[in-house]
Order: C-alpha cells, then structure tokens, then sequence
C-alpha cells in the first residue's frame, strides 16, 4: 500500500523555502505561447507567469502540461522570480470542489466474496487561496493503490480503504458497503476516484455526491 501526499508537502515546501521559489494559485485569464495569466488568489490582482522551460518539456515540479493551461481553469504553481519575470516551474490543474462523497464497494463482490485484486484510490481537497501562513492546512491529496487479498468480504475492502485517511480527514464507514468522505478538515473534497483493478468489468466502486440530506441520515 502506497500514499502520496503530494499537495500538502509541497505547498509547505513553497512556504518554507521563499529563496527557492513560492507559490500562488488562480484562474487563468488568457494563455499565449510562452506564457499565461491568472487572476491570483493570493496577490488579488492579475499575474502573468512565463512558462518555464521544465514544464515545456514534461519536466516541472508537478503534472500540469503546457497543454492543461486553458482559460478558466484553476492552478496550483509554483513559480521563481528572475528580475521582474516570473517563471513557472511546476502546477497542477485544480478540480472544482464536489463536496461530499459516498463510495459504495459492494460492487467489488464476485459471488459472496471479493477476488484478488488492486484497488486505485485518488482522492483531493484543495482550500480556496493559497495560503501563506504554514499552520494552516491547504489541502491534501492521496493517490494510492491498495492489494486487496482473495476471499475477502466487502467490508474489509472497506476498512482498508479507510485507513489511507489520515486522522485530519472526516471519513465515516456506513453499514457494511459504504465510506462517506466528508471533508479534509474543513475543506471538501473536488475529486474522489476509485477503480478495482483485476476485476471484471462493472465491478468498480460507485462513487456519488450526497446532498446536505443525505448527511443528515
């Protein structure tokens, strides 16, 4: 079992090495061929960044793509300052916020039981603005795959899934099948994914927005 928590340490990372490089986080407004502008959440003001040359070439700090940069789209970057031009060395395209999710894994069953297989698991909350002070949580991000042993009941798939939550994540197990995924403190999630691998076909978890009655269940 693998977890990444991609965001969090690196806007830490942007927060706490200010030589190196900082961050910021925006809509972009208009892209041109060597650079784009954001309407900057954190400067309150339009701010155009040229892109750099790591990012042209798939290279940047994150998995954004000169091609991703798209008007109206929201971005995480980190970006460095030589003379008066800024210059993008990495973002991240960021999802709107879905609020929360249940995931129902009762589709993993095949017969009574769930087969040997991997389960890919994205999850994302991203706070609105960036923010400069370190002691406020910005988000977290986890991307993991988990091996899910033969014979195994659903709901242990279930708990398994569960625990690649840290304890800053509002998640809650429902009945045997379900996990509701809240909020990462109080930010709510805007991507949650998950895909059985090694299962056949329409066998995946289902995943689906609850509205504020749902919650009240």
């Amino acid at each position: 079992m693998k977890s990444r928590h991609m965001l969090s340490l690196a806007v830490i990372f942007l927060v706490a090495s200010p030589v190196l490089g900082s961050g910021d986080i925006g809509v972009i407004t208009s892209v041109e061929k060597d650079q784009f502008t954001i309407q900057s959440d954190f400067y309150h003001k339009p701010v155009t960044y040229k892109i750099g040359d790591d990012v042209k070439q798939g290279k940047g700090i994150d998995e954004g793509k000169p091609e991703d940069l798209k008007k109206g789209t929201k971005v995480l970057l980190e970006f460095k300052k030589e003379g008066d031009t800024f210059i993008c060395r990495g973002f991240r395209v960021l999802p709107p916020p879905i609020g929360p999710c249940e995931i129902d894994f009762s589709a993993l069953a095949v017969g009574t039981s769930v087969p040997r297989c991997n389960v890919a698991v994205r999850v994302a909350a991203v706070k609105e603005g960036f923010q400069k002070d370190p002691a406020v949580k910005p988000g977290d991000t986890i991307n993991a795959s988990c091996v899910i042993p033969a014979d195994s009941s659903v709901s242990k798939v279930r708990d398994i899934v569960k625990g690649l939550f840290s304890k800053d994540w509002k998640v809650k197990p429902v009945g045997d099948e379900k996990l509701v995924i809240e909020s990462y403190g109080d930010i709510p999630p805007s991507l949650v994914e998950i895909k059985a691998i090694g299962l056949p076909k329409g066998h995946d978890p289902v995943v689906r927005s609850l509205d504020s009655k749902d919650k009240e269940k």
